[in-house]
Formats: C-alpha cells, sequence, structure tokens
C-alpha cells in the first residue's frame, strides 16, 4: 500500500470513513469559506481634506412592478391582492384590487369543473379528439376573456395613470407584471 495516496476532504485532512452531519458540517464549512470569492474595496475618491468626495446621488427608477403568485389556495392561477410598495398611493387601491380581483375570478371560472366539462372531454376521447376541431376549448375562451379585461383595465385604469398592467399570460402565469410606461412621471 506504499504509493497510495489516502484521499483527503482538504490538504492534509484524511476523508472521515463515515461522514455523519455532526462531522460533516464543519469540513464542509470550511469549504465554502475557501470556495467563496475574494471581496476587495476600492477607494473612495477623496477632495483632497481626507473627507470623501461628494458625488451626485443617483436614483434608479424601477420600470416594472410585479405581484407574485398566490399559491395558498392550491394550483389555480391566482395573484396577490398586495399593491407593490413603491406603488402605494400612485395607484388606487380599490382599482388595483378590483383589477387583481377579476383576474383571479376569470382563472378560478376556468379551472371549475363541470358535468358538461366532463361530458365534453369524454365525448373528445371517443372521437380521437376531433371534436377539438370542431369547438372551441372553453379554456381558451375564458384566457380571451382574460386577454380583454386586462386591456379593458389597461384603457380605464393603468393607461391614464401612467402605467400598463401586462397581460399575465406573457408571463407564464407566475407574476403580474406592471410597467411604467416611457415619459411617465417617475414613481
Amino acid at each position: 500500500m506504499e504509493g497510495r495516496r489516502t484521499p483527503t476532504l482538504m490538504e492534509g485532512q484524511p476523508l472521515p470513513l463515515t461522514l455523519t452531519p455532526s462531522r460533516l458540517a464543519p469540513e464542509v464549512m470550511q469549504m465554502q469559506m475557501q470556495m467563496q470569492p475574494q471581496t476587495t474595496t476600492t477607494a473612495i475618491p477623496s477632495n483632497g481634506n481626507g473627507m470623501p468626495a461628494a458625488e451626485p446621488a443617483v436614483e434608479i427608477t424601477p420600470t416594472s412592478f410585479f405581484v407574485p403568485r398566490d399559491y395558498s389556495r392550491g394550483l389555480t392561477p391566482r395573484f396577490s391582492t398586495t399593491l407593490p410598495a413603491r406603488l402605494n398611493g400612485v395607484i388606487p387601491l380599490e382599482a388595483f384590487t378590483a383589477a387583481v380581483n377579476g383576474i383571479n375570478s376569470i382563472f378560478a371560472e376556468a379551472e371549475k369543473q363541470t358535468p358538461a366539462l366532463f361530458f365534453r372531454n369524454f365525448v373528445s376521447c371517443l372521437s380521437a379528439f376531433i371534436l377539438e376541431a370542431c369547438l372551441p376549448n372553453p379554456y381558451n375562451q375564458h384566457l380571451k376573456r382574460l386577454t380583454a379585461f386586462v386591456d379593458k383595465q389597461n384603457q380605464e385604469v393603468f393607461q391614464p395613470l401612467g402605467y400598463r398592467l401586462v397581460n399575465p399570460l406573457d408571463r407564464g402565469l407566475r407574476v403580474l407584471e406592471i410597467k411604467l410606461l416611457a415619459g411617465s412621471p417617475s414613481t
């Protein structure tokens, strides 16, 4: 066994035979600390008398605000009715809540399972899905209603305030996005 090197976790430390959480944690932490990138500090410009030079403050105004999806009631697409903090006072809370509740109700209706939907799916399976080519899909009809609802909300509520509500289908039903329109006053 001469010439055989013992496997090591870190240089100079033999690999433990059994990796229990108590024995693994310190070694993993040491490895993580060594793998972290080194941070460097840059000198702050000075005005000559030891004080930092004054630089103009630049505030970056976000152009998009996101409302997260609410998974508390299952996988049916549903969005939180909490107004993003940066839009508080800019968009009326009642109008925002009505828009989000309208979107949520369209999705709730689209996901509703009815006897007519079960019968339609059964007949569709029996006809080798030829029925799908003849009749419009009920879910797609709800998505068209959603698009019309979002367009109406943009015209009546969001665009007069300088914002645009993006259709949640464009964001993969993950978030509601509210965009600041170009040329609009910032928040």
